[in-house]
């Protein structure tokens, strides 16, 4: 009888030691699988940030261009043709009317 006994603790504490090892291997694959989650997410952020810093810096530097030429006459020229539609005295204006 105590050698039935014997054995059922025996038996009682491979069963804990496996739970336990079940249960530790459970939630260490729930710790990486979060981790990896949270990884993805972060990695999606920087990928979103660098597109956006480096649509700035081509702003940049496409408007430091136009501060470069904003002071030569040339550049004056085109913009007050541009926005304000000045042409030079001796020019001829033609209008397309197919438009």
């Amino acid at each position: 009888m105590q050698k039935k006994r014997r054995k059922q603790k025996v038996n009682m504490r491979k069963m804990l030691v496996r739970l336990a090892f079940v249960g530790i291997l459970c939630h260490s694959s729930y710790i990486l699988a979060s981790q990896q989650l949270a990884m993805y997410r972060k990695q999606k952020d920087v990928e979103k940030w660098e597109e956006t810093n480096n649509a700035a810096i081509h702003e940049r530097a496409k408007l430091e261009e136009e501060r470069e030429l904003a002071g030569t006459p040339e550049y004056k020229e085109q913009k007050a043709r541009e926005l304000l539609g000045y042409v030079r005295p001796e020019e001829t204006i033609y209008i397309d009317v197919t438009k």
